[in-house]
C-alpha cells in the first residue's frame, strides 16, 4: 500500500476546462476552476503537509507503544503454560489481528481526511458532475462489482491456502 493519498496533486486531474478533483480513488469528480482549486488547496494543502501526518504518527505511537506496555506486562505475569499457549495461537488469529491492528490505525486518519474534504466540497458549494477515473475496477464510469468480487474470491484462496498449510 502506498501513501499517496498524502499527497496533493493526486486529488487533482489536468482537464482543458480546468482541474478535476477526485475526492476518493472511485469516487465522482468535482470540475474546478483555478480560484476553487485555489481555495481547495489552502485549506487541503496545509492539513495534509501538517496536521493530518501529525495526527497519523501520534496514532501509530499510541497504538504501538499501548500493544508495547499490554505485551511485557502479558510476558512479565504470564506462566509458562500461559506462555505456551500463546505460542500455540493459529494463524488465522494472528491474521485477523494484523487487520485490526492495521484498522485501527489507518480508520481514524483516513475517516478525518474524508470528513476535512467533505466539509471543504459543502462549504465551496462544489457538485459532483465528471464520472469516476478509469481504473481497473472502473468500467464505463461504473465501479465494477464482479472485477471487486473477483480479487476478494482471489484474495480469499490466497488466504485459505496460507492458512490450511499450517
Amino acid at each position: 500500500m502506498s501513501a499517496r493519498w498524502l499527497r496533493l496533486e493526486d486529488y487533482y486531474v489536468h482537464d482543458a476546462d480546468g482541474y478535476v478533483f477526485y475526492p476518493s480513488l472511485y469516487g465522482r469528480g468535482y470540475r474546478f476552476s483555478a480560484e476553487q482549486r485555489a481555495a481547495m488547496d489552502g485549506v487541503l494543502g496545509p492539513f495534509l503537509k501538517g496536521r493530518l501526518r501529525v495526527e497519523f504518527v501520534a496514532v501509530f505511537g499510541a497504538v504501538t507503544f499501548s500493544l508495547m506496555v499490554a505485551a511485557t506486562i502479558f510476558v512479565a505475569t504470564a506462566s509458562n503454560e500461559a506462555l505456551d499457549a500463546f505460542l500455540a495461537t493459529p494463524r488465522w488469529i494472528w491474521l485477523f489481528g494484523a487487520v485490526a491492528l492495521a484498522g485501527v490505525i489507518l480508520m481514524p486518519t483516513l475517516l478525518r481526511l474524508r470528513s476535512k474534504i467533505r466539509h471543504q466540497l459543502d462549504e465551496m458549494g462544489a457538485v459532483a458532475n465528471v464520472p469516476p477515473r478509469p481504473d481497473f475496477f472502473v468500467v464505463d464510469g461504473k465501479l465494477s462489482v464482479s472485477r471487486l468480487s473477483y480479487i476478494i474470491i482471489g484474495l480469499g484462496a490466497i488466504a485459505a491456502v496460507i492458512l490450511l498449510s499450517g
